[in-house]
């Protein structure tokens, strides 16, 4: 799909990131929110792709996400 590599990270290097930014290590709790995050984002894809076919485009890169 094209996104940076190096954006994603394990649970381990992104806790190394908040306790970086500042934040204490005993109140950083990891939480799966994929589901939230990623239904919406399908969603949406979803949309934006028959809004598309009107014009006769596709979502491109952008429909392996979906």
């Amino acid at each position: 799909m094209g996104y940076p590599y190096d954006t994603l990270k394990t649970e381990q290097e992104y806790h190394g990131l908040f306790v970086l930014a500042g934040y204490e290590a005993k109140n950083i709790e990891p939480r799966d929110i994929s589901e939230l995050v990623f239904a919406s984002l399908s969603q949406f894809l979803e949309h934006r792709k028959k809004t598309l076919e009107n014009f006769g485009r596709g979502l491109g890169k952008l429909n392996a996400a979906r």
